[in-house]
């Protein structure tokens, strides 16, 4: 591809757009990218990658209870191209004659606000991605994480019998070559691509894109060591979320692997989760690997499991 100054550009020749993803484990819980929204101007927006959702939407000027974000709040009125999506068929549900949408996720948050068509472009001006015209929503309502979380809003990711953003990039066949998106997650940042480079080497595992993107976890185990865990069944890949959660059961029997394997020489164990650490050196902890359909491995190193 195409690389300018640290930034990957637009590969027009192989139809592969690139994105910057910003955020972390530790501080902002999240990563999150910059779309470019409207024409003639466009105007920059913060949204969280969310594979574990369909809906992008963001907050917009007039929103009385939005917090501050990383970003202005989309203006609507400075947007030539920007069209309120009337009510239809097609619409969860209408007000104001305009199709309205509510989504609530599972740590207890909420927006809502009125559904809308403009152009994007994924990232900022200097990704010089090519602009495209999709369906988003306009916030006129938002709580709890999303008030105090610095990102504009949520770009969904997740795969819908509905039309979502993704879907309607991956249509624009002359930009885009094929319907393949991927993330690269650092501790700092990292990229969101959307199109395939077949000359990239790729391990593939087979997934159920069934609302989520849904994977066969055959085991867990300790690196080194025989004992593993099974029965994880169908396991969703979330990238909005940056904890990792198990069923009761697993998740003991995978805690009890971990101390039997530190017994002593990890630090002081402390209530039945955490370690005081000397030095604080992760060394002594095991690595976790994770095995997939089709022989595929993850090595899960302790700088990620322990938070």
């Amino acid at each position: 591809g195409n690389v300018t100054s640290g930034r990957r550009l637009y590969d027009a020749t192989k139809r592969i757009q690139s994105a910057r993803l910003y955020g972390d484990v530790a501080t902002y819980q999240y990563y999150y990218i910059d779309i470019l929204v409207g024409t003639p101007m466009p105007q920059r927006v913060s949204v969280i990658a969310d594979t574990g959702s369909t809906i992008c939407a963001f907050t917009c000027s007039g929103c009385q209870s939005c917090g501050q974000h990383l970003d202005a709040n989309f203006d609507f009125s400075l947007s030539n191209s920007a069209e309120w999506t009337p009510c239809s068929k097609s619409c969860h549900s209408c007000r104001q004659k305009r199709c309205a949408y509510h989504q609530s996720y599972t740590e207890g948050s909420s927006i809502e606000g009125f559904q809308f068509t403009d152009f994007i472009s994924l990232g900022d001006e200097f990704q010089q991605n090519p602009m495209v015209k999709v369906h988003m929503g306009c916030h006129t309502k938002e709580t709890r994480l999303f008030v105090t979380q610095k990102a504009n809003g949520i770009l969904g990711l997740a795969p819908s019998e509905r039309s979502t953003v993704l879907q309607e990039i991956f249509q624009d066949h002359e930009h885009v070559n094929g319907n393949i998106f991927s993330m690269c997650l650092s501790p700092q940042g990292g990229l969101l691509t959307v199109g395939y480079d077949s000359s990239t080497a790729v391990a593939w595992t087979p997934m159920r894109p069934q609302r989520f993107y849904s994977v066969s976890l055959k085991k867990m185990s300790l690196e080194g060591s025989s004992d593993s865990l099974t029965g994880f069944g169908h396991t969703f890949v979330d990238s909005g979320t940056t904890f990792t959660y198990l069923p009761d059961g697993l998740f003991r029997q995978l805690r009890d692997l971990v101390q039997g394997h530190c017994q002593t020489r990890c630090g002081q164990l402390t209530g039945s989760t955490c370690w005081q650490i000397p030095g604080e050196s992760l060394e002594n902890f095991p690595k976790i690997v994770f095995s997939f359909s089709k022989d595929i491995t993850v090595h899960w190193a302790p700088t990620s499991y322990l938070f």
